[in-house]
C-alpha cells in the first residue's frame, strides 16, 4: 500500500515548465522506479539566494541518519532525473534531496535559462546547508550529471560544508564545451566559443568565476568519483580525464566503454550502482554515525554567512527553531506532498526579511 502512494506522489509531480524545456526524464520514463514499501517522500521549497526557492523533495534515510546525499540533474532535466537511482541510497540508509535548479522545472527563475553551472551551483550549495541546518546531517555527498557534474565541481571547490563528489559526464569549461562539439545539434562554429563562453558568464554574473577544470583542484584532500561514457556525443570524455589530471590527488575515474551521455546507469545499472555505492560506503560511513570515515581530511570548515538576515518573525510550527539569522519553517505547502507510513506533511521554508546580494 505504502508504495503504491509513493509512485502515484513521484507520478504527480508537475511536468517541467517552459524554461527548462522538454525534460529527457519523462521522455525515458524515470518516474517509476522499484521503491521501497517504505520510502517516505516529503515535498518542500528549498531556499536559495534573494528570495529564490528550489522545490524539492527529501527522501528520510535511517532513523537518526547523520550522513546524506545531494542529487544535481542536468541542462534541461529536472529532479526526477535521479529518481530511480534512489534504491541506491535509500538501501544504504542515506537521506536524499532531489531538487530543481533554478529555471528548472518548478523551481523558481526570471527566464534567463541556463548557465551552465554558474548559477546552478549556488543552489547546490543552499540544498547542502538545508539538509546541514535543517535536517541535522554533518556529512553530505553531492552527486550531479551534466551541467550538473559541473555545478557540483564548482560547488565543492568553494563550499567546504561539501564532504564527497561525483560528477557524471561534467565539462572543463563551457568554452571548452563549444568547441568540442562544434557544428553538432546546431552548436556554433568554433571560433565563436570563446566569445560565446565569455557572454554567457558575463550575462550569468559569473565573470571572473574559476571554471570547472580551474575549480576542480580546490576540492582536495576530499574524495572525487568521475564518471564518463566513451561514447558520449555530447561531452567526450576526455573532458573527465583532463578533470582528473588537473585535480592534484587521487581521483576515481570510471570510464563506461559505449555509454553515451548520461546513459551509464542505463547500459550498466549493476555496476553503476556497485561503484556508487561503495564510493558513498567508504567516504560517507555508516549513514547512522557521526563521525567522518575513511582517509579524507577536510580543511577546517569556515564559517559560511546566512542565506538572509531574519528579523525573529514568530511562526506557527511543530519543527525546531532555527539558528539565529537562518531560515524560518512555516507550515504550508507547495502541492507536492505524499505521506507513507509516519511521514508528516510538507513544508515551506519562507524567507522573511531581506535578502543578502549573492
Amino acid at each position: 500500500m505504502g508504495d503504491r502512494r509513493v509512485r502515484g506522489a513521484l507520478a504527480r509531480l508537475p511536468a517541467p515548465d517552459a524554461r527548462g524545456g522538454a525534460s529527457a526524464a519523462r521522455r525515458a520514463g524515470l518516474g517509476r522506479p522499484a521503491l521501497s514499501p517504505r520510502l517516505c517522500v516529503r515535498g518542500g521549497r528549498v531556499p536559495g539566494r534573494r528570495r529564490e526557492h528550489a522545490a524539492g523533495l527529501f527522501v528520510p534515510g535511517a532513523p537518526e541518519a547523520r550522513a546524506g546525499v545531494v542529487t544535481v540533474h542536468g541542462a534541461g532535466d529536472d529532479r526526477r532525473w535521479f529518481v530511480r537511482h534512489l534504491p541506491i541510497f535509500h538501501e544504504a540508509g542515506y537521506p536524499v534531496l532531489l531538487f530543481d535548479c533554478r529555471e528548472h522545472g518548478v523551481s523558481d527563475g526570471v527566464g534567463r535559462g541556463i548557465s551552465f553551472g554558474i548559477r546552478e551551483h549556488r543552489d547546490v550549495s543552499s540544498a547542502v546547508a538545508y539538509l546541514r541546518r535543517e535536517r541535522g546531517l554533518v556529512r553530505v555527498a553531492v552527486i550531479g550529471t551534466s551541467q550538473g557534474g559541473a555545478s557540483v565541481i564548482m560547488a565543492a571547490a568553494s563550499d567546504p560544508q561539501i564532504d564527497a563528489v561525483i560528477a557524471e559526464n561534467p565539462f572543463t569549461s563551457v568554452a571548452d564545451l563549444l568547441r568540442d562539439t562544434h557544428g553538432e545539434d546546431g552548436s556554433p562554429p568554433r571560433p565563436l566559443a570563446g566569445l560565446i563562453a565569455f557572454f554567457v558568464a558575463w550575462r550569468a554574473g559569473g565573470l571572473g568565476l574559476p571554471s570547472p577544470l580551474e575549480a576542480v583542484p580546490r576540492i582536495a584532500p576530499r574524495p572525487l568519483f568521475l564518471l564518463h561514457g566513451t561514447a558520449d556525443r555530447k561531452i567526450p570524455f576526455s573532458h573527465s580525464e583532463r578533470l582528473r589530471e588537473a585535480a592534484g590527488q587521487p581521483v576515481e575515474l570510471w570510464l563506461a566503454p559505449g555509454a553515451d551521455h548520461a546513459l551509464r546507469f542505463d547500459r550498466y545499472p549493476d555496476e553503476y550502482r556497485a561503484r556508487v555505492g561503495a564510493f558513498l560506503a567508504r567516504w560517507l560511513g555508516d549513514a547512522r554515525a557521526a563521525d567522518p570515515v575513511g582517509d579524507c581530511r577536510k580543511p577546517p570548515c569556515q564559517r559560511i554567512k546566512p542565506l538572509i538576515q531574519t528579523k525573529g518573525r514568530k511562526v506557527r510550527s511543530t519543527r525546531p527553531s532555527p539558528p539565529r539569522g537562518g531560515w524560518t519553517p512555516s507550515n504550508g505547502g507547495d502541492g507536492m506532498q505524499a505521506r507513507a507510513g509516519r511521514c508528516r506533511t510538507a513544508t515551506r521554508w519562507t524567507a522573511p526579511g531581506r535578502t543578502a546580494r549573492s
